[in-house]
This record gives C-alpha cells, sequence and structure tokens, in this order.
C-alpha cells in the first residue's frame, strides 16, 4: 500500500472513529471505551499528520537550505532611537536562551555598542551580529530560524520614558546561512595577484619583503588582501580563505533573498510589510501577523523563546509547504 492509498485509509477510519467517539460521548455509560476511542482518534490523526507531511517531502523540490547548520543572526536597532536598542537587546538574550533550549552555539564577535553582548546586560545594542551553529546534523539552525528574519515592533512604556505613554519601536532581523567557505571553488584563471611590501609596526623586515599580498577575484570583483605574515605563502592562503568567505557569504545573501521572494510569491505574507510580529508588553501578547495568531505571557517568552519560536516554525513551514504544492503547476525553484 503506497502512501496515498494509506493516508486514504486512515482518513476513512479516522471518520469512523470520530463517529464512534461522539457516540460514546453521548451515551456516556462506558467510560473505558470513551478513552480507548479517544486514544484510537488521537493516534490516527497524529498518523495522518506524518504521511501528510511525508507527502509533502516526496511532492515538493529539495529544500536546498535544510542542510545548512549554521547561520549568521544580525539585529539592527530601527524606528525608536534608544528604546529600539533597548528592544534589539531584549531579543538578543531571547535569542541567546532559546540556542541554549536547543543546544547551540550562540557567539558574537560583535559587541555592538554593548560590553561583550553578554547575554543579561542592560546595555541597549544598536547593531550585532551573531554566529548560531548546531553539531548535531539532523537539526540544522537555518530551517528552525529563517522565519524571524524581518521587522519585529514592540508597543511598551520606555523604561526610560517619564510620561507612560506607549511608543513604538522596531527590530530589524537578518537570518543568513552560513556556507563553508571551503565549498567555494575557484578556478585559477579568475584570480588576479599583486604581491607588495608590507606596512605598519615590525620593524626593519618589514619594508624589505614582499610579503603581503592582494588577490582580486575578477567575475565577482571581490578583493582581499592580507600582510599579517612574513611568509608570502602564508599570507596567500589567508587571503585566499578571506576571498571564499566573502564569495560565501554573497552567495548566502542571494540565496536568502531568492528565497524569501518565493516565499512572498507562494504565500503572499509579506507582501504588504516585512513586520512579521508585534510585541504588546500591556496587553502581555506576542502577535504574529504572518498566521494571525497571538500568545500570551510575553515575559515569559523574552526569558526563553520556546514555545513559540517552535510552533511558528512549524506552521509557517507546513503553510509555505502547502502552498508550494498547490502551485506546482507553475515553475518553482528555490534557488
Amino acid at each position: 500500500m503506497d502512501l496515498s492509498q494509506r493516508l486514504q485509509t486512515l482518513a476513512t477510519l479516522d471518520a469512523d472513529s470520530a463517529r464512534l467517539l461522539q457516540a460514546e460521548l453521548v451515551d456516556g455509560s462506558d467510560t473505558t471505551l470513551q478513552e480507548l476511542a479517544a486514544q484510537e482518534f488521537t493516534s490516527r490523526r497524529e498518523e495522518i499528520r506524518s504521511l501528510e507531511n511525508r507527502i509533502m517531502e516526496l511532492l515538493l523540490p529539495p529544500d536546498p537550505t535544510a542542510q545548512y547548520s549554521a547561520v549568521r543572526l544580525q539585529l539592527i536597532a530601527g524606528a525608536g532611537g534608544l528604546e529600539a536598542a533597548m528592544f534589539a537587546r531584549d531579543l538578543f538574550t531571547m535569542y541567546a536562551a532559546y540556542a541554549r533550549y536547543c543546544g547551540w552555539q550562540f557567539a558574537s564577535d560583535d559587541d555592538g555598542g554593548a560590553t561583550g553582548a553578554a547575554v543579561g546586560a542592560d546595555s541597549p545594542i544598536h547593531h550585532v551580529e551573531v554566529r548560531v551553529e548546531s553539531s548535531d546534523p539532523v537539526d540544522p539552525v537555518y530551517p528552525r530560524l529563517r522565519w524571524e528574519a524581518g521587522v519585529h515592533r514592540v508597543q511598551r512604556v520606555p523604561l526610560t520614558s517619564k510620561l507612560n505613554k506607549i511608543h513604538t519601536s522596531t527590530v530589524a532581523v537578518t537570518i543568513l546561512p552560513v556556507i563553508d567557505e571551503a565549498e567555494v571553488e575557484l578556478d585559477p584563471e579568475d584570480l588576479e595577484w599583486e604581491v607588495f611590501r608590507a606596512s605598519g609596526a615590525g620593524g626593519q623586515h618589514v619594508n624589505k619583503t614582499e610579503s603581503a599580498v592582494r588577490v582580486r577575484h575578477r567575475p565577482t570583483g571581490h578583493v582581499a588582501a592580507c600582510q599579517a605574515d612574513r611568509s608570502q605563502h602564508t599570507n596567500r592562503e589567508a587571503a585566499l580563505k578571506a576571498l571564499r568567505a566573502k564569495i560565501a557569504n554573497e552567495a548566502a545573501r542571494r540565496q536568502v533573498e531568492t528565497e524569501q521572494a518565493e516565499r512572498r510569491s507562494q504565500m503572499g505574507l509579506l507582501a504588504r510589510s516585512d513586520r512579521i510580529r508585534t510585541y504588546n508588553y500591556q496587553q502581555d501578547r506576542i502577535t504574529d501577523h504572518r498566521l494571525g495568531r497571538s500568545w500570551s505571557g510575553l515575559a515569559t517568552f523574552m526569558r526563553q523563546g520556546f514555545p513559540v519560536l517552535d510552533e511558528t516554525a512549524l506552521a509557517l513551514d507546513e503553510a509555505y509547504k502547502l502552498n508550494a504544492l498547490a502551485s506546482l503547476d507553475k515553475p518553482y525553484f528555490l534557488c
């Protein structure tokens, strides 16, 4: 029996179970039978959901982003001045807590004006970029965090306000997959090398040897240089590594832009605005505008991120796949 036949059989049994359960609830004479019917109904619903997901996976083209185990998460304070930067700090703390919950690494090389960008610190963040990475190949980061990209809006009374007036501020979140620079192949014919004498501190040796190198990638125009070592060979390797990283970053950005455009055309979720979520502190409410769904417990969410992030990612992923299935008669490419 193939998947579609199994799904049809389960759907029929599901309808029968629903009628039986309803009859037992109306009768109410045998609680044991009610429990068994309810368990059977729940079990079949779960299997139906699993089969539906499996069928979608088989019908849809492979997702090229599913393999990315690491992302660069960027927070940029937008409208709202200092309050926006304070909310960026809150989002930073929330994402760090969620990464711990998932067992991911969460590291920042950019403190965004906040000392060390330490989790729990009170300093505002105007801009910060962190690397989030999973060591588990079956739990890559990008498929779970990609839905966080967009504008996050907060409505609350700023801690620094003396007027007790609600302000609206925004923070832009970008999520870019980290492409392994080793995967970037460079044709030697496309590379334009230049050697020159190193400059800066370093004693008499610095200006006597042409150990510094600069390399330009003709197809993309990207340039990388290195003069850190006395060895020209070592500097060449470092410059090549930096060049590969630049090309990989550009490829990741192009892929995300393509994917986001595809999601817009498939789902129509971000057609009018990139605002994806509103955090209303006075009403203790988080609203996801793509799903049209709200949750309470804002303070708890800002401390840990789950289960709202998990539920949001699952719902949006399923909606995206369903809409993609509905348009399979059209050209469909993710990248």
